[in-house]
């Protein structure tokens, strides 16, 4: 049900192009009245999602996993070890 909303607004010209507030288009339109649509899909793929590895706060993963629903995907990896960025990759 919640990707079929997404599916409508974005019919109605709703656009979110990267994850946050900033990626959102939202037109503005008269009142409009709708009728005479019947839509019927099925996903391309199973399985539809990315690796959030690189998510550099919990607040951007959040926003990251709230866009992926917004355009219709439906599986994500997260890594949950949070390492503090020095410039550069440190491991071992």
């Amino acid at each position: 049900m919640l990707f079929a909303v997404y599916d409508f607004l974005e019919r109605l010209g709703v656009k979110w192009l990267h994850p946050g507030l900033g990626g959102e288009t939202i037109p503005r339109r008269a009142p409009f009245l709708i009728s005479g649509w019947n839509v019927m899909e099925t996903a391309s793929f199973r399985y539809r999602g990315v690796d959030i590895e690189g998510a550099y706060t919990p607040r951007h993963a959040k926003a990251m996993v709230d866009w992926m629903a917004k355009k219709k995907m439906n599986h994500f990896f997260m890594q949950l070890v949070v390492l503090p960025f020095r410039g550069a990759a440190e491991l071992g």
